[in-house]
This record gives C-alpha cells, structure tokens and sequence, in this order.
C-alpha cells in the first residue's frame, strides 16, 4: 500500500507482533486497537465502512485508547501529528496487569493463584480488595505488585 502503509495477513502474523512493529495501528471496530494500545502503539479509530451505528463499539475512544478519525480528512490530519499513546489508567480499565509487572506474565499469575488456592493459602497476598461503587459487586480484587517466591 502507498504512504507507507501496511496490511497484517492474522493467519501468517500474530496481532502482537504486527502492533509492535507499526508507527500507528488504524483499524474499525477492532479489538486490534486495544492490543496497539497494550503494545505502547498509537492507535486510531476509524470507522472504514461507515457504519454510524457501530461507532466505538467498544467504547476505546470513550475509554482513552485511541483516538478517533470522523472521516478521510480527520485520518490524515491525526496521521499528520504526533499521536499519543494511551495512558496507563486507560490501559488498567481494560488490562489489570497493564503497566505492573504482570504484564506479559498472566499465565504465571494465574498458576500461582491457582496454586495458592489449591493449598488453601490465601490469595490475598496477591491481591488488595478495593471498594468500588462502579462495579456491579461493590468492590474489586486489584493486583498487588509480585512478589518473589
């Protein structure tokens, strides 16, 4: 494609590996945009096929995660200037582990919580509970930072 710009083929190129490599990711209603995001890649979105009703499916740019482009005009505009990448609150709406050291390392996480429980241990040393009137159960586990061991 002209301007530099490429197309990821999902069946030959994993999404991370596409988004670590890109200036700017732009796509629609995509979770691809989330995953640019997590990758430290600006992200634009721009709805390709213009379907109003599908508009920030998501809700990545309400949520801070990308830009958004109305239309052709707007895309070159934003592609023009410096884009910004989400920041890290943004990023810890979607991704618990975004921006902590857990990051890249969920599996881990999830085995040793796993194993934590099956011991009977507490979990708690991995987590701090929160209260939080937004959530639909009143409070939330957030992760506490890891610890070795």
């Amino acid at each position: 494609m002209g301007g530099g710009a490429t197309l990821s083929n999902p069946q030959t190129e994993m999404a991370r590996d596409y988004v670590a490599r890109a200036r700017v990711v732009v796509a629609g209603n995509s979770s691809i945009l989330l995953e640019a995001a997590l990758a430290g890649t600006p992200a634009i979105y721009y709805d390709m096929a213009g379907r109003i009703e599908y508009n920030d499916y998501y809700g990545y740019v309400r949520g801070g995660i990308c830009l958004a482009a109305a239309s052709t005009d707007d895309l070159l505009d934003l592609l023009g200037n410096n884009i910004p990448v989400a920041s890290p609150a943004a990023l810890r709406h979607y991704s618990e582990t975004a921006t902590t050291p857990w990051f890249g390392n969920e599996g881990y996480l999830v085995s040793k919580t796993l194993s934590l429980i099956l011991r009977e241990d507490d979990p708690g040393k991995l987590y701090s509970k929160t209260n939080d009137e937004r959530h639909c159960f009143g409070s939330v586990y957030r992760l506490s930072a890891p610890t070795n061991g």
